[in-house]
């Protein structure tokens, strides 16, 4: 009875994958989608997927379990977005990790971590010092 409660305490891929595609790559896009079509801005990527490279959630320094998760971006015309092919896609465009418990998201940049409404366009401060970072010996996934 107390492996299922610890089981289900800690947080999983899907979870993870959840949070981020709410939080992070749903706004992206929405965001992305209402630009000037007279805009001198990069055009944005044709398709984004998420991987999360280790399913293992880690606790920081405070004791909180997050997940790593990068973003590969596709562009260009003519390549097929469902095709397992990794030529076309760049990847780790966007990495950084996701407290699922919190529903917090952090956007690595540089060598900081910020909230990911950096990448949209908003003011955002950067994360706290012990976020994305693995405590008590552990190794994050990067």
């Amino acid at each position: 009875m107390l492996t299922a409660s610890l089981a289900s305490a800690q947080p999983s891929e899907a979870d993870a994958k959840e949070v981020v595609q709410k939080e992070l790559l749903t706004p992206l896009r929405a965001k992305e989608q209402h630009r000037s079509r007279f805009s001198r801005a990069a055009l944005p990527p044709l398709a984004r997927r998420l991987r999360v490279p280790d399913a293992k959630a880690v606790t920081d320094a405070k004791g909180a379990a997050f997940i790593a998760f990068s973003v590969d971006a596709q562009r260009g015309y003519g390549v097929d977005a469902d095709a397992d092919d990794d030529k076309a896609w760049r990847k780790d465009v966007i990495t950084g990790c996701v407290y699922p418990e919190t529903r917090a998201v952090y956007v690595l940049r540089g060598e900081k971590y910020f909230e990911p409404g950096m990448l949209l366009g908003k003011k955002s401060t950067p994360a706290p010092d012990a976020a994305c970072k693995a405590g008590d010996g552990q190794l994050a996934a990067k």
